[in-house]
């Protein structure tokens, strides 16, 4: 399974929520890397890693992918607001229907429980990061 599709999930659904479009104005969301010079704020999109959920009764069968947002913004103040945002546009992405590799899969966003925050030294720049698992069935 290539978790690219789920990156590939979240950055449509990001870039289709029109308050977040709007908060980042002229800035992008893009994956993984921003370009050389890009003005703050702006979304990256990484896909981290993937793996088969385990229930207890062993492999699930279906894999959950790791997509990890993270918000590069001029003040603390824009990154927190950006993030509730991101929250937001994906809160709702619930049995959605994907295709990968010609296999049709229902997927649900699920936040994880990783959320953080940090600065650059001279607070130049201010980061959210937000992991939010992908889960198909």
């Amino acid at each position: 399974m290539n978790h690219g599709a789920a990156r590939a999930l979240v950055i449509t659904k990001l870039v289709a929520y029109t308050e977040l479009t709007t908060k980042l104005g002229s800035a992008k969301i893009w994956p993984s890397q921003a370009e050389q010079g890009a003005l703050k704020p702006y979304v990256l999109v990484h896909k981290p890693a993937q793996e088969n959920r385990q229930l207890l009764v062993g492999d699930a069968g279906f894999p959950r992918a790791r997509v990890s947002i993270e918000i590069v913004a001029g003040t603390g103040t824009d990154a927190d607001v950006i993030g509730g945002i991101v929250y937001a546009a994906l809160k709702d992405v619930t049995n959605e229907t994907i295709i990968v590799d010609g296999t049709s899969y229902s997927v649900t966003v699920v936040p994880t429980d990783f959320d953080t925050d940090d600065a650059s030294n001279k607070r130049a720049a201010f980061r959210r990061i937000i992991d939010f698992y992908v889960d198909f069935h």
